[in-house]
């Protein structure tokens, strides 16, 4: 006999954003740009490609430091 339990068929559509709660997020949360220019460093010195978007944001972070 299967170990199952019965659940809900209807399934409802519905949006990240409508579910995510939208508060401040403390500051402990976000790379600082030192940070973001450490992991581009050692993805150059590993010789690891970076997805492009990622490369672009930590790019930009460390451009704000300047």
């Amino acid at each position: 006999m299967l170990n199952i339990s019965v659940s809900p068929n209807a399934a409802s559509v519905c949006f990240l954003w409508q579910v995510v709660e939208m508060t401040s997020i403390p500051q402990k949360y976000f790379l600082s740009a030192q940070a973001c220019s450490g992991i581009l460093v050692r993805a150059a010195r590993r010789g690891k490609k970076l997805p492009a978007l990622l490369n672009l944001v930590l790019t930009q972070q460390t451009d704000m430091q300047d």
